[in-house]
């Protein structure tokens, strides 16, 4: 857990050293440990991509995170 949130952390400076302001990701409606992880870290549920995956079909749940 350590290692992705470091990982997330040098893509955050790295978009911020190109001028970035705003960060986008989506992820399966299944996956809530990644969902909460996130969360825990800033990124804000913006909304949702119906049936966006397939083999499962699934919602993808978009996140932003405001730099």
């Amino acid at each position: 857990m350590l290692f992705l949130f470091l990982l997330m952390e040098a893509q955050k400076k790295a978009a911020l050293s190109r001028g970035l302001s705003i960060m986008m990701l989506e992820v399966r409606a299944s996956n809530t440990a990644a969902q909460k992880l996130y969360e825990k870290t800033g990124w804000e549920k913006v909304g949702v991509r119906k049936n966006f995956y397939t083999s499962p079909r699934e919602d993808g749940v978009l996140y932003n995170l405001y730099l």
